[in-house]
């Protein structure tokens, strides 16, 4: 885990937005593209506001929100390599529905913390379509064993259910699908998984059988996204 502390990253960096720090609790180092000028951000990302460790991540600030570019790294060296490569492409950019913004223009009013939380929550909450389950679903007496197997209590098997049948399932982070090809994509076992940890943890994400997409999950009862999530 990278510690969340100030220069974690080379001094090379073009500059360190504060809306980002103040608002996300984000380290957040932005590099300036030398060709066109565009933004390419190194992250820690954390589990919540108050978490001081967290992965590095490739992101950049488009004109409607942030976006992620390939995984998490676990070494400073292994990010700078990609950030390296990605500033050496004189076209880097070029091809993104939402066009990476200017360096210039991320630190300013333009990006204040109000407007860019309304639009990451406005784009985000148009993705996270529920799809109300073709038929219950019931966890059988296997996936109690395993979930019990895993350090899971009897008595929280219900919510579970009951989160399965509420969540917010999504592809990649972009595309809303049904709980029914959630559980085609993952596997039972993988399914398992993620809706146990996003049950009590608000959401959570797991890798497809096939290691090519992500499924996220929007389950936990503090979740917005979810059906029901006042309940």
């Amino acid at each position: 885990m990278i510690k969340n502390r100030p220069n974690f990253i080379p001094a090379r960096y073009e500059t360190q937005p504060e809306f980002y720090k103040n608002y996300f609790n984000e380290i957040v180092a932005v590099f300036k593209h030398p060709t066109n000028g565009r933004n390419l951000m190194l992250a820690v990302t954390t589990r919540g506001l108050n978490n001081k460790e967290g992965n590095l991540q490739l992101q950049y600030q488009g004109k409607i929100l942030r976006h992620i570019l390939g995984q998490e790294h676990f070494t400073i060296k292994s990010a700078m390599e990609v950030v390296d490569s990605m500033l050496s492409k004189p076209h880097y950019g070029d091809s993104f529905k939402d066009p990476a913004v200017l360096v210039n223009d991320i630190d300013g009013p333009r990006y204040s913390n109000a407007v860019l939380a309304a639009r990451l929550n406005k784009a985000y909450k148009a993705k996270c379509k529920y799809f109300k389950p073709k038929t219950p679903f019931i966890l059988t007496e296997e996936d109690k064993t395993l979930l019990m197997n895993w350090g899971e209590r009897e008595e929280d098997l219900k919510y579970i259910e009951t989160c399965a049948n509420q969540s917010v399932y999504l592809l990649d982070y972009e595309t809303a699908i049904t709980l029914e090809e959630a559980l085609e994509l993952l596997g039972r076992e993988q399914f398992l998984s993620g809706i146990q940890r996003s049950t009590f943890h608000f959401t959570s994400v797991r890798e497809t059988l096939d290691g090519k997409h992500e499924i996220h999950f929007e389950s936990g009862t503090s979740s917005p996204y979810r059906k029901n999530a006042d309940k």
